[in-house]
């Protein structure tokens, strides 16, 4: 296996393969840059773009966490965007072909067409402070970072919330797993000195927690 590293200003930030690029968000400098070498200036530095994906129609979107905006840059160049207040942060494309995006100031869930078209949905956690966001077996899942919980949410806004087991893990990323599960990562765990040692939880559909990895590299 071999590794190659590209030198980019602007603290790259999230990162996605799409329209046979590599993109990245520039959190600092309010920026959206490639691999190849485009770089696409937003025309507000303090935006901080975040959690960028693949979208369903030709262009990668991201959360524009700074300024509260939806960004969309096609392939073919062109930049544009949605104001959505409530500091949104995790963004996934869901099963009804719309971005779903977590809104951290509010306890809420952004729903985004590709038209343009905005909808809201409450997590009815206050103070939880949604982190990221994945869709999995028809459904949104999210990690609620100060609830010590990860959510669940139907399309149509119905919310499901699942303790964790572990008292203040701070829960960040989750992913959909292999085997019908999700995967989630939490951001710590008492009494580490490590912050480099992380937990992974595995959870099954039905919101059953499974085991726990631990390792200096999760």
């Amino acid at each position: 296996m071999s590794v190659s590293e590209f030198t980019v200003d602007g603290a790259p930030y999230g990162v996605v393969a799409a329209g046979g690029e590599v993109w990245t968000t520039l959190v600092h400098t309010g920026r959206v840059a490639t691999v190849s070498g485009r770089v696409f200036d937003l025309d507000a530095p303090s935006s901080r773009p975040s959690v960028i994906v693949e979208g369903p129609d030709d262009a990668v979107w991201f959360t524009r966490n700074g300024d509260d905006r939806i960004g969309r840059i096609g392939y073919d160049g062109v930049v544009s965007a949605i104001e959505l207040a409530g500091a949104p942060y995790g963004l996934c494309v869901g099963p009804d072909g719309a971005l779903w995006c977590t809104l951290m100031s509010i306890d809420a869930i952004g729903r985004i067409t590709v038209d343009g078209e905005v909808s809201t949905y409450p997590i009815g956690t206050a103070g939880a402070f949604p982190g990221m966001i994945t869709t999995y077996a028809g459904d949104l899942w999210f990690t609620l970072n100060q609830a010590n919980a990860i959510g669940r949410m139907t399309i149509n806004g119905e919310v499901t919330t699942y303790p964790l087991p572990t008292p203040a893990a701070g829960p960040v990323g989750i992913s959909a797993g292999s085997g019908r599960r999700l995967v989630h990562r939490t951001a710590r765990e008492p009494g580490w000195s490590d912050r480099r040692r992380r937990v992974h939880l595995r959870i099954r559909p039905s919101g059953r927690f499974e085991a726990a990895c631990r390792g200096g590299n999760a």
